[in-house]
């Protein structure tokens, strides 16, 4: 099923499937709370990285699709402890959710890297004063664009 322009989503990075030639270096999750990301991606994470990728796909004209998982959760918790788990984010998203509603990434970026950048420099201008969380955020954003180009080399504009 394809994902509606300017919709947004989630995206675990433990199941998934994507260009990393066009999209690679969108796949970072950047905005990590304290205790999370020991053992795997956490919620926060999944969150903040799929917002991520479907603003920068629609900007570079990139489909996005979903269907359901190859990998089912058959575990059941206990919702008041997982609402304390993610309390933080919960909060958070109160922030994030119309922050990436509201990006408009210039005709400039035209590679996932360019973008990224873009978003990182957002992030720290409009979130980064409300929480040193988005602050941190943004520079390992920076970082990872810088680390991607350094050892993965640059990626391809859609449609060259």
């Amino acid at each position: 099923m394809t994902v509606p322009f300017k919709a947004l989503m989630p995206v675990s990075g433990i199941n998934m499937g994507f260009d990393r030639e066009l999209v690679g270096p969108v796949l970072i999750p950047g905005l990590r709370l304290a205790g999370e990301g020991k053992f795997r991606w956490e919620t926060m994470e999944d969150i903040w990285c799929g917002l991520c990728v479907k603003v920068i796909c629609d900007h570079l004209g990139l489909g996005v699709k979903s269907g359901l998982p190859y990998v089912w959760r058959n575990e059941r918790g206990n919702a008041i402890e997982s609402l304390r788990k993610e309390w933080e984010g919960v909060k958070l998203m109160e922030e994030v959710v119309p922050f990436f509603q509201s990006v408009r990434l210039p005709r400039s970026a035209v590679t996932a890297e360019d973008c990224v950048v873009e978003i990182a420099s957002l992030v720290k201008e409009r979130l980064g004063p409300l929480d040193p969380v988005f602050a941190r955020a943004a520079d390992a954003m920076a970082q990872w664009v810088k680390l991607w180009k350094d050892n993965c080399g640059s990626s391809s504009s859609p449609g060259a």
